[in-house]
């Protein structure tokens, strides 16, 4: 992932989020590098502001990371339980690239959705200087959206497990149901079963009421047909 959150206090570095990648060496028990700013929307903001006061939670996002604006939704409920007397948050945007133009239009987008509003200062690191000074490295994202300009990795790409793993419950339940369904169509054809006793199994089967063909086959001897 293409993000590093940590919490910036006066006394030294507290982690936090979901992945976390350690600090440089070099930053290790003293001040977060000071930055100065500007914000895709608002004043500028700089670390030497938050000095002092409450504990500073600074994170590196891109536009095209999901997990990171999960982050961000996540760091808003903390702003909204603590308040910002208590915790404040610096998400600094990566996508120097693409423009602030198209993050702006991001961030518009995302404020129309549930927990897309972000009350806290969003910079956008237009130089790269707030990166390195915090040794964070943009090459691994710049070679994923290469690949997607040449038309690499717009699927769900390669996943560990077996195949049914990797199926979703509805595929899942839907080709359980159709087996069980042909099964039972194909006995009604031959004749071994009436039309009540069909529409009764099949509503059966629509409720999960088998675990399978086999448990199917089973009931439809013992309670209706010789199968």
């Amino acid at each position: 992932m293409r993000r590093l959150a940590a919490c910036v206090a006066v006394a030294g570095v507290i982690l936090f989020g979901a992945t976390v990648f350690a600090a440089p060496k070099d930053l290790v028990g003293k001040p977060a590098p000071d930055f100065t700013g500007a914000l895709p929307f608002g004043k500028p903001v700089s670390v030497a502001q938050f000095r002092g006061k409450a504990p500073m939670v600074l994170t590196f996002w891109s536009i095209y990371c999901t997990a990171c604006v999960e982050e961000m939704a996540g760091l808003q409920r903390l702003i909204v339980k603590y308040g910002p007397e208590k915790i404040a948050v610096v998400a600094v945007n990566e996508d120097a690239d693409v423009g602030v133009e198209r993050v702006k239009a991001f961030l518009d987008r995302s404020a129309a959705t549930a927990d897309g509003k972000f009350t806290y200062d969003i910079l956008f690191d237009g130089t790269g200087d707030v990166l390195r000074a915090y040794g964070v490295s943009r090459a691994r994202a710049r070679k994923k959206q290469e690949g997607k300009r040449k038309g690499r990795r717009r699927g769900m790409g390669s996943r560990r497990g077996t195949r049914n793993a990797r199926e979703g419950a509805k595929k899942k339940w839907m080709a359980h149901v159709r087996l069980q369904r042909r099964t039972l169509s194909e006995l009604s054809k031959g004749g071994k079963i009436v039309p009540a006793d069909y529409r009764r199994v099949y509503n059966m089967i629509k409720g999960g009421a088998f675990r399978g063909k086999a448990a199917l086959l089973t009931y439809l001897k013992e309670k209706i047909v010789k199968v």
